[in-house]
């Protein structure tokens, strides 16, 4: 009969079994929902402050630029490291 395992969490299992691309994938949405979430706060705390429009408009634009950059570079990071775990597992 087969032996029966406690059944777990998948991320518990996906970390268990060290499947590298889960924890990239995990990790980046994670840093990602960090940046926006900040970004969504710094935003709505601007708009409490009720300051004049064009220091608004440098500000957003500050912010839109933030990030596009932050995301480009989650995406670069992200990228690289599905690479180098492919370049990996082709080697082993």
């Amino acid at each position: 009969m087969a032996e029966r395992r406690p059944k777990r969490f998948w991320l518990i299992e996906v970390w268990d079994e060290h499947r590298e691309i889960y924890k990239a994938i995990i990790g980046h949405a994670l840093i990602v929902a960090l940046i926006i979430g900040i970004l969504a706060l710094f935003h709505f705390a601007t708009e409490l402050l009720h300051l004049p429009d064009d220091y608004k408009a440098t500000i957003n634009k500050i912010e839109f630029y933030g990030t596009i950059i932050a995301l480009v570079i989650l995406v670069v990071g992200f990228t690289l490291e599905v690479i180098a775990f492919i370049v990996r597992r082709s080697k082993s």
